[in-house]
């Protein structure tokens, strides 16, 4: 994919052939930058909003993918990390 980094897309296809489940793989930056779990939703912001009025925190807010979508990152209150992700509107 193009960009600042090294990054490899993934793409998955159901049994039927349209496409399922995806992602990424760059490698690690500095710092704890680990494994991060991505789940796509409607609004990001909605759920950054929902995010915090249950107590986690978001670490990186929305930021754009430019031609693919926005992400974000959040923490939840045991401290584990996840990603929220939103497609650019077709």
């Amino acid at each position: 994919m193009p960009g600042p980094m090294e990054y490899y897309e993934i793409t998955t296809y159901d049994q039927e052939g349209k496409p399922s489940l995806g992602g990424g793989m760059g490698k690690r930056q500095e710092g704890d930058s680990g494994m991060v779990n991505y789940v796509g939703v409607d609004s990001i912001e909605r759920c950054i909003m929902k995010v915090q009025s249950l107590g986690g925190k978001v670490l990186m807010p929305r930021a754009e993918v430019p031609g693919y979508g926005f992400l974000a990152v959040c923490v939840d209150t045991e401290g584990n990390r996840f990603g929220l992700w939103e497609d650019l509107p077709k």
